[in-house]
């Protein structure tokens, strides 16, 4: 792993899993993605995020479970300098909406299943909106998972509709060139705190703090076969220990993740 820590997290985590290509990255539902299937998918996000007008020093909100799409949108808006706000996926409503205008969020990423109660609020604010699916990711299951979310967001397809699908987001052709390169210096993501009074604290976290963490934890690692070993991410990325340790630390060194969007203990057996 390299020891030099002042780079952007998507950086850092692409120059430590060199070699990486061939190996399990991210496993979801049973369905094995390989290192290089996920940096491709970062960097085709990478060119809708441009394609919509981001840029260094913006902030998109991440209002996900424990996902693929999380994984690869945090690492999407790190590789050219956009924060990421992550937001706990059962937020109300107006609370969300209060974080995301306070921190000037452009859009937000929002699962299909839990979208329902939200979508009103976000498109009367005009934000970019992408919806996520688990079937975006779950290999030969996807026809299953297809039938089993269109039944379950039913009343909401309407106002679905006029929003941007997360595997439409993948399939932005046209090429956009990223003016700025993030520095360790550089914020990587806002996370909220309860605070010790009940009020909510943002905590702003650089990417040289995410980086350091995920060195530091490699020093107490065995060397191990990348895609070998596994980390099972049950704490989600809203947490400082699910995003530095369960993923960046795992990625970089050489780990499968396997996010569980609701953890079950019958489920992770």
């Amino acid at each position: 792993m390299t020891e030099n820590v002042d780079f952007s997290c998507y950086s850092f985590m692409k120059s430590c899993s060199t070699g990486f290509d061939e190996a399990g990255a991210v496993t979801y539902f049973g369905n094995k993605i390989k290192y290089k299937k996920l940096f491709k998918d970062i960097d085709l996000l990478t060119q809708y995020f441009l394609s919509i007008g981001l840029k260094h020093g913006d902030v998109f909100t991440i209002f996900l479970p424990t996902t693929v799409q999380s994984i690869v949108a945090f690492y999407a808006l790190n590789k050219i300098g956009v924060i990421s706000n992550i937001v706990y996926p059962l937020t109300p409503p107006v609370v969300l909406i209060e974080k995301m205008e306070r921190l000037n969020s452009k859009g937000i990423l929002i699962l299909d299943l839990l979208a329902a109660p939200y979508i009103k609020l976000l498109k009367e604010r005009n934000y970019k909106i992408i919806v996520c699916s688990n079937s975006d990711y779950v290999g030969w299951l996807t026809p299953f998972f297809k039938i089993f979310e269109h039944l379950k967001v039913k009343s909401a397809n309407e106002i679905l509709q006029s929003t941007t699908k997360y595997c439409d987001a993948l399939r932005v052709h046209e090429k956009f060139d990223n003016s700025y390169t993030p520095s360790g210096s550089d914020i990587a993501v806002f996370l909220h705190g309860g605070g010790t009074t009940g009020e909510s604290k943002t905590i702003m976290l650089s990417n040289s703090a995410l980086n350091y963490l995920a060195l530091t934890v490699s020093r107490l690692d065995k060397e191990h076969k990348p895609g070998d070993e596994y980390s099972l991410v049950v704490l989600p990325l809203f947490h400082a220990f699910g995003l530095g340790v369960s993923v960046h630390f795992s990625l970089c060194n050489g780990f499968c993740c396997v996010p569980v969007p609701k953890f079950k203990p019958s489920s992770v057996n």
